[in-house]
Parts: C-alpha cells; sequence; structure tokens
C-alpha cells in the first residue's frame, strides 16, 4: 500500500512598504522576485493591520521579512508591534 503525504508549500516573502502621511505602499515579492501583492493602504490602523495578515496569509507559515522607510509613526508602530521580523530603511538598503 502506497501512503501519499501532502506538504505544505511555505514561502519566504519579503514586505516593503513606503510611508505616507494619508496613505502607505506595499510590495511583496517572493525568493523569485514575483510581486505577489501591490497595494496602497490607508494610513489607519485597522487597514494597516489587515495588511499584515494579508501579507502574513501569502506566506502561507513561511518567513515574512519587513522593511519599511520609517522607523516611527502609524505604520511602522503596526508592523513592530504585529511580531514580525521587520527592519527600517531609513535611506539605506536593509
Amino acid at each position: 500500500m502506497t501512503t501519499i503525504t501532502e506538504v505544505a508549500v511555505r514561502q519566504q516573502v519579503w514586505a516593503g512598504v513606503d510611508a505616507g502621511k494619508a496613505d502607505h505602499y506595499c510590495v511583496v515579492v517572493d525568493v523569485e522576485g514575483q510581486r505577489l501583492l501591490s497595494q496602497r493602504v490607508a494610513n489607519d490602523e485597522t487597514t494597516l493591520r489587515e495588511l499584515i495578515d494579508t501579507v502574513t496569509d501569502l506566506a502561507d507559515g513561511g518567513e515574512v521579512t519587513w522593511a519599511i522607510d520609517l522607523n516611527a509613526g502609524g505604520a511602522a508602530s503596526c508592523v513592530q508591534g504585529s511580531g514580525v521580523r521587520a527592519g527600517e530603511d531609513g535611506g539605506r538598503v536593509v
């Protein structure tokens, strides 16, 4: 008898956030550089938390690395407070 085992495919993704006053822009790519998400979101805590959940779902249990161009403010606080791996861009490559 042959047993078939399903294996969950987890992927590593990178999410970059360009923070603005009214809106933020997020792009998510996978290990091959394929764009998985490109989205503008309002500068609102609920919306930002929904974005974090969406990106986490895209990784399907894999690792998400975040980069954000600010180290303070609403977007940075939401990302840093969510327990995900994050780095500050600050004009430099993270």
